[in-house]
């Protein structure tokens, strides 16, 4: 083994002066590597030796897996390969000028599933094997997740497109009869028709207008004043069927200040508090409607809870409320467009925050929001 010309006085003073061989220096590094996972076996795939990466990884220590089959470590859809195959695996993965990497499902000592990437080195002229090897989990996490969101984006303009073109037809119909219609009576009915279409449109259009809100987390973050940002969600919605019939009452608690996006907080109470009104039950002598909103501001940020006493959710609808275009039966049908509690969600998941939600059919419902503050820099 030949010497490299470099000394490197350790700073200890119970120590000596010592020349680094090359040997010595690659088992330093070796060892050190604490992310990466690098395994020596022989050609059996015996374990040879076993770095801190895979430590930390597997959760074995080196002295329990000397000697052990590296089979041990990995799981395949149809049981645990051989070392060989591995080999040949990559191998087949491999052209003349790269390592070939491939992709196992490994098993941590808790018995968890991982994916990890691996390439499998051959050690001429020792014919021993390095194995390296690195946890992919999140990188695979991030991937399914983008696929979701992509499948997600394409059903969304699909739906879209869809709903928009049938009020556009109903509207572009109604035209063409009050073209030809001469009775005033038969005209009005007509119109009224038309602009009931066209409600339905501009709903639909309010939810995605509301949808493109989505992704602006972090801007303009601002001290929020909640009885002044309720105050502007209920003047919208005074004009839909039922609420005047409601009762709300409003409640904020804690001397905390709440610093976040105004818009995304606005897009999530109208959304909540539009969704109660829609489902609310009509008077009766036994029952009176009511909206309890409640704001406790906390030192990380803050709780939001919105009961009613309304129509409910059916249990086997619980799970669906916050997928798209989702619709229960409303007071009218054109009021919902199936977008409310899915903005909902994902506003909220985009502010780090979580949404529960409690309901019973014919006794109400009670979503419960927590939303951190956003850190003004």
């Amino acid at each position: 083994m030949t010497t490299i010309n470099y000394k490197e006085t350790v700073p200890t003073p119970h120590l000596k002066t010592e020349v680094w061989d090359d040997r010595k220096l690659y088992r330093l590094l070796y060892d050190s590597i604490t992310i990466a996972v690098v395994v020596l076996t022989d050609e059996k795939g015996n374990i040879l030796r076993w770095n801190k990466g895979a430590e930390n990884t597997f959760g074995y220590s080196q002295e329990e897996v000397l000697g052990c089959s590296f089979s041990i470590l990995i799981e395949g859809s149809f049981g645990k390969p051989s070392f060989l195959d591995l080999v040949a695996c990559c191998e087949t993965n491999s052209d003349n000028s790269k390592e070939g990497s491939f992709v196992l499902e490994c098993k941590h000592s808790s018995g968890q599933f991982f994916p990890a990437e691996v390439v499998i080195s051959k050690l001429e002229p020792t014919g021993l094997y390095a194995i390296k090897m690195l946890d992919i989990s999140e990188r695979t996490a991030y991937q399914n997740e983008l696929k979701r969101k992509t499948r997600e984006l394409e059903m969304f303009l699909y739906r879209s497109a869809h709903d928009l073109n049938a009020p556009f037809s109903s509207a572009q119909g109604l035209i063409d009869l009050i073209k030809g219609e001469s009775s005033l009576v038969n005209i009005r009915l007509l119109m009224g028709k038309l602009e009931k279409t066209i409600n339905c449109a501009k709903v639909l259009a309010e939810g995605l207008e509301k949808a493109s809100l989505v992704n602006e987390r972090g801007r303009n973050p601002e001290i929020i004043d909640f009885s002044m940002l309720i105050g502007t969600v209920l003047e919208g919605l005074r004009t839909l069927r039922g609420t005047k019939e409601i009762e709300f009452q409003i409640k904020e608690e804690g001397s905390y200040e709440f610093v976040s996006n105004p818009d995304l907080i606005f897009a999530v109470l109208r959304n909540v508090i539009q969704n109660a009104i829609q489902f609310s039950l009509p008077v009766e002598k036994a029952h009176k409607p009511f909206v309890d909103i409640r704001v406790s501001k906390r030192e990380i940020g803050i709780e939001i809870t919105v009961r009613d006493n309304g129509k409910g959710i059916k249990g086997e609808n619980i799970d669906r409320i916050f997928d798209m275009y989702f619709k229960e039966e409303t007071r009218e049908p054109c009021e919902a467009n199936g977008l409310g509690l899915y903005i909902v969600k994902r506003i909220i998941e985009c502010l780090n925050g979580n949404i529960y939600v409690q309901s019973s059919p014919g006794v109400g419902t009670n979503f419960q929001i927590q939303i951190p503050n956003i850190p003004i820099k």
